[in-house]
């Protein structure tokens, strides 16, 4: 079942291979960046696969920061769920479940 999230990156993890970027150099959609996603990294869209242990994130998204920009998030694979999140190989996720009409009114 597709759920409405909002995913918020909040922190590097202790032993990430890949130090997270910042808004000035990081490229947005480009496969090729040095660096991983920001923290604070906020998008909003639909999560149509439950989350899982050795599996990515994938999310149609409709709002990056605030802002329209329709696309496709994917993390890298996830390597621990926790209550309200998950863990990849660089990054702290937190996931909020959303309703969508409420989002729809504003």
């Amino acid at each position: 079942m597709c759920q409405f999230v909002k995913i918020t990156k909040r922190c590097r993890t202790e032993n990430a291979i890949a130090e997270p970027g910042n808004w000035d150099s990081y490229r947005i959609g480009q496969a090729d960046n040095e660096k991983s996603l920001p923290v604070d990294y906020v998008l909003i869209g639909f999560m149509d696969t439950p989350l899982a242990v050795g599996e990515v994130c994938k999310v149609l998204r409709v709002e990056r920061n605030g802002i329209t920009v329709l696309g496709v998030f994917e993390s890298t694979p996830i390597q621990e769920l926790f209550d309200g999140g998950f863990v990849t190989r660089n990054s702290v996720y937190i996931v909020e479940p959303m309703e969508l009409a409420s989002y729809l009114a504003n």
